[in-house]
């Protein structure tokens, strides 16, 4: 396993900082997935939590779900993080940055008659792009509005113990950063291959953590949890997809691989929320408040089962179950390497 440089100051794991504090009750893991805008739903979920006191002891997130993560482990608080988000986004701070642009034509490829044709020359851009560099937006903005969001602290300073996961390109191995600056870790899990640069740090290539886990329940599971609530924010199939041609049906074909896959992983969460009832895209930060409602809806729908997993004996069960299976439980053990940004 990959050691990191020892936390400063009186920073404690987070599987032992959950521990801690609840003995023989469930530990219960909040592992919220990526999707770029889509993420926003992740609030919506946690304003459904919070309302029916659902207890949330640690905190996993990859790429947008980092983010969000990290501000209600800061602050506790769904409605302080929706309107810090909300402002964020009125301040025109990702102007710039490229996002808007993918946002508009995305939109408009959506349409049935203007589609194909500007959807065509979306990919034409990108091949363009890709072969001549590594990205197709410019990180800035995105970085500044880290800044902007977060204080300066360190993920162990946080008030609710937090992770977030990041790819290595070149080793394929996950990387978690559960100490260490909270900026910079969550800018590498925010990293959308293609979209955005890969973070060059110790000699690591690192990318967006939903490369390998789209949500990220085993990390959850390896950092302490007992029972894991996992928020998936994948948009629905298109059920009406371009296949006309190769390129079209090699996209289709990678699509539904990922999905599978996803699914899979999903079956590892003792609960598995899913919001999303459209196929919005990823840049769609405009339908913010709409994604966030769906967020609430789609948890709603969960809070029964919920309550039931958490219920005496069944929770008892879980709890048993994990802390002597240990790690062998844990889905991605194999390739989760836990450090600290430094």
């Amino acid at each position: 396993m990959l050691t990191g440089v020892p936390a400063k100051g009186p920073g404690v794991p987070t599987e032992m900082r959950a521990r801690r504090h609840h003995g023989f009750a469930p530990r219960v893991g909040l592992a919220l997935g990526g999707g770029g805008a889509r993420g926003l739903a992740h609030v919506g979920v946690l304003q459904a939590l919070e309302e029916h006191g659902v207890p949330v002891d640690l905190i996993v997130g990859t790429s947008m779900g980092a983010i969000i993560g990290a501000l209600y482990a800061e602050r506790p608080d769904a409605e302080a993080v929706r309107r810090r988000l909300l402002d964020l986004l009125a301040s025109g701070i990702l102007r710039g940055s490229g996002v808007q642009v993918v946002e508009r034509l995305e939109r408009i490829a959506r349409n049935k008659v203007l589609g194909p044709p500007v959807e065509h020359l979306i990919r034409l851009y990108r091949v363009y792009q890709h072969a001549t560099r590594d990205h197709l937006i410019r990180d800035g903005a995105i970085r500044q509005a880290l800044l902007t969001i977060f204080e300066d602290r360190r993920i162990e300073d946080l008030k609710i113990p937090f992770a977030c996961v990041a790819v290595d390109l070149i080793t394929g191995e996950r990387v978690i950063f559960d100490y260490g600056p909270i900026r910079e870790a969550i800018l590498t899990s925010a990293s959308i291959p293609g979209m955005f640069p890969p973070v060059r740090w110790r000699n690591r290539h690192l990318v967006d953590g939903g490369v390998l886990s789209l949500v990220p329940i085993g990390a959850a599971y390896a950092l302490g949890a007992d029972l894991v609530i996992a928020v998936d924010v994948s948009p629905v199939l298109n059920q009406n997809p371009n296949i006309g041609n190769a390129s079209d049906i090699l996209l289709r074909c990678d699509d539904l691989t990922a999905r599978a896959f996803n699914a899979h992983r999903l079956a590892q969460a003792d609960i598995a929320v899913s919001p999303l009832r459209t196929d919005s895209s990823w840049a769609d930060f405009d339908e913010a408040e709409g994604l966030i409602d769906a967020g609430y809806a789609g948890a709603q729908d969960c809070i029964p089962h919920i309550r039931q997993a958490l219920r005496f004996p069944r929770s008892l069960l879980k709890i048993l179950r994990r802390r002597i299976a240990g790690r062998t439980l844990d889905v991605d053990a194999p390739t989760l390497h836990r450090v600290g940004w430094s």
